[in-house]
């Protein structure tokens, strides 16, 4: 029995069924045009922002397009393409009933032509959407013949079971941001296109965890089925993404939880004296980097923030590259007002075609004020990447295996000093010595990745020649980030006799953290039957994870001795040095190769003199 035949189609052809499907759906659809009225709050457990507003687009069909006589839908998408009402229908029943219960988070917005032509009242568009939803149906014949893995129900049981194909379809959503043209999620989905069954079989799907082997090939399930002739909308059924509900994809995506802050020695612009600064290395709820054209919003405690378009409390910047992209300027509070400020990031709630507001902070970065404090600012970051790819052979013995392994650490800490400090003069190198006690160190920004992923493959003379396949995957995470060693810890800074400017400096800084590492194995291992004779089986190894915790610790200092050299600021008030180390090396006779790059940035303030 096909699924023709369970899925009935009756609606009568022509104008008719033109009007039947403008009144079948015009209660369900005036659902989908709630006005959303810009400031309204958003659903218990969605966030901070009103709801976004996402256009569906018209589902796109391409590739090996079936021609089933019997579903007149199908010539209609031939020559209609996506404005065929079939598929506009079922478009908007998947919406309705499935997508929209699973994204309480967004607000979805479809328009049928047809409909539209019909009634000009709850068909409208309310605001203008700046998401869109893009499906893509492909169907690809050149793998008839290979094989399908389905359930079979014949005679009351279910097996397992090969079918020669039809045909494979890909189905695959876009969750795409229309302010910068990036794709913000993703959502696949696979049908293996089988003949009907025969009379009193029936098939069904086989399941991600079912799987058949047969001489010596592996057949795994999880992809959908669709059998013999069927109509359009059973494609339309289900809408996916791999993130989950895309409202809360799209507030993570442009919400910045984390950046970096560097500040510029102060400069005089009529009677006023500012700073610049440069907030980069923007993650966003995903630690993936901010995405183009987003904006935020930054506002300070004490002081008085320039540029950007103001609104209310707030200075609003837009961002390029993980950076804001337009002039931060900064104006510092008097000492007797304040000796240090704090900045404020919160991502934008523009989401929605209503007004503009400003979400909840999530960034906060404290600003000494150079006015009256000397400090220091220290970064350093440490990427480490490992692959390898390799075959190890022995008469009779083989093995295969793949890895690859990366690592990311970042940080930076504030240096704040005491007033006093001590100066020594040398007249062998005319350099005067500056020793600056450290007053505190705090942690400013901290990050920590770790994935490692590794497939081995033991082989032997046998048939079939697969004695073992195991996978292991692990994962890093650092929780508990601290300065460790700052008691009475001090700097020194070495100034040129002739010029009284600041030639080099020895600072440092380290971290200590918890670090959590979570390994997973799986594979499956060759086995002799109980008879001399009985053939070779595979049986599944047994899982394994652990977890595991240490303590570790993160140094950021100079990697050469150049590093310590100032290279940029004026040498007297505002200075500081950088260094970049990249090394790599071959392993296992070259077939394993890893790089390593580790940056160290340093740079001083030092408050004028009374």
């Amino acid at each position: 029995m096909g699924l023709r035949k369970r899925f009935p189609l009756h609606l009568p052809p022509g104008f008719a069924r033109l009007i039947l499907l403008g009144m079948a759906l015009w209660g369900a659809m005036s659902l989908l045009y709630e006005p959303i009225g810009g400031a309204a709050a958003s659903p218990a457990g969605c966030g901070d922002c009103p709801n976004p507003l996402v256009v569906f687009r018209d589902t796109q069909y391409d590739g090996d397009l079936p021609d089933f006589k019997e579903y007149d839908q199908w010539e209609e998408i031939k020559k209609k393409g996506s404005q065929s009402d079939w598929t506009q229908q079922s478009r908007a029943f998947a919406i309705l009933f499935t997508f929209r219960k699973a994204n309480p988070c967004a607000d979805v917005q479809y328009t049928l032509t047809e409909a539209e032509t019909l009634s000009d009242k709850g068909m409208g568009k309310k605001g203008t959407a700046k998401y869109a939803v893009e499906t893509q149906i492909t169907f690809d014949t050149k793998v008839a013949g290979e094989k399908a893995l389905v359930q079979r129900l014949a005679g009351g049981q279910v097996q397992l079971a090969l079918l020669p194909k039809l045909g494979n379809i890909k189905v695959t959503h876009k969750l795409i941001a229309l302010k910068n043209n990036e794709v913000y999620d993703l959502g696949n989905y696979f049908l293996d296109w089988v003949q009907d069954p025969p009379g009193g079989e029936e098939y069904f799907p086989a399941r991600k965890d079912q799987k058949l082997e047969k001489d010596g090939k592996v057949w795994l399930g999880g992809n959908g089925l669709v059998m013999g002739s069927f109509p359009p909308r059973l494609l339309e059924n289900e809408i996916e993404f791999q993130k989950g509900d895309i409202g809360i994809t799209i507030r993570k995506k442009e919400t910045p939880i984390a950046c970096t802050l560097q500040t510029e020695d102060s400069f005089q612009r009529g009677a006023t004296r500012l700073r610049r600064l440069h907030v980069g290395n923007i993650k966003n709820g995903f630690q993936e980097r901010l995405p183009r054209n987003v904006r935020i919003a930054l506002k300070v405690k004490n002081g008085k923030l320039l540029g950007g378009e103001k609104m209310g409390e707030w200075n609003v910047y837009n961002t390029t590259e993980g950076r804001i992209s337009q002039e931060l300027l900064y104006e510092a509070p008097t000492c007797d007002r304040a000796r240090e400020d704090t900045l404020e990031i919160a991502g934008m709630c523009e989401f929605h075609d209503g007004p503009a507001s400003v979400g909840e902070t999530r960034v906060r970065k404290k600003i000494p004020n150079p006015r009256c404090v000397s400090y220091a600012v220290l970064r350093g970051s440490r990427i480490e990447k490992r692959a390898s790819d390799c075959v190890e052979s022995s008469p009779g013995y083989s093995k295969k295996w793949k890895s690859k392994e990366d690592l990311s650490i970042e940080a930076s800490v504030l240096m704040t000093f005491e007033d006093d400090y001590s100066v020594n003069y040398n007249k062998h190198t005319d350099e005067y010595r500056w020793v600056l006690k450290v007053k505190d160190i705090t942690l400013s920004d901290f990050s920590y990745r770790q994935t490692a992923e590794r497939f081995s493959q033991d082989y032997d003379s046998q048939s079939p020649p697969l004695t073992k396949d195991v996978q292991v995957s692990s994962s890093g995470w650092a929780t508990d980030p601290r300065v460790v060693k700052k008691d009475e810890k001090v700097i020194q800074i070495y100034f040129d006799g002739k010029t009284r400017k600041a030639k080099r400096a020895y600072l440092s800084a380290e971290i200590g953290y918890l670090h959590h590492s979570q390994t997973r194995m799986a594979g499956r291992e060759r086995k002799k039957g109980p008879g001399i004779a009985d053939p070779y089986s595979y049986a599944e190894l047994k899982p394994f994870e652990a977890v595991q915790e240490a303590n570790h610790r993160f140094t950021i200092s100079s990697l050469e001795e150049k590093d310590r050299e100032v290279t940029f600021g004026d040498g007297i008030s505002f200075f500081g040095g950088q260094g970049k180390k990249n090394l790599s090396e071959s392993f296992r006779g070259g077939c394993g190769q890893s790089t390593e790059e580790r940056t160290f940035r340093w740079e001083i303030h030092l408050k004028p003199e009374n």
